[in-house]
């Protein structure tokens, strides 16, 4: 039997296959932003990144504040990094 994606070990197929999902699960996420229920946005655009680094960085903001200030789902910040790792070049 054969699938619409077999699995494979081909690198190349593998990228295009993992970019598929990425981009179906984003725009899914942006049709449901903004409903009751909907937990937040996980993917980021670079502008709203730049912000949460200034909020982090420059505004000292905590992490939770920034979050729900964005409509983030909790934990994305998280993800970026330690200040450390992550920060906004001035």
């Amino acid at each position: 039997m054969q699938t619409i994606f077999p699995q494979s070990s081909n690198p190349a197929l593998l990228v295009v296959t993992a970019r598929q999902r990425l981009t179906k699960a984003a725009e899914e996420e942006a049709e449901h932003f903004g409903h009751t229920g909907h937990p937040g946005r996980t993917f980021l655009d670079a502008l709203t990144i730049q912000q949460v680094l200034t909020m982090r960085d420059k505004q000292k903001q905590r992490p939770r504040e920034i979050e729900r200030f964005l409509g983030l789902k909790t934990g994305v910040l998280d993800r970026l990094g330690k200040d450390e790792i992550v920060s906004r070049i001035t």
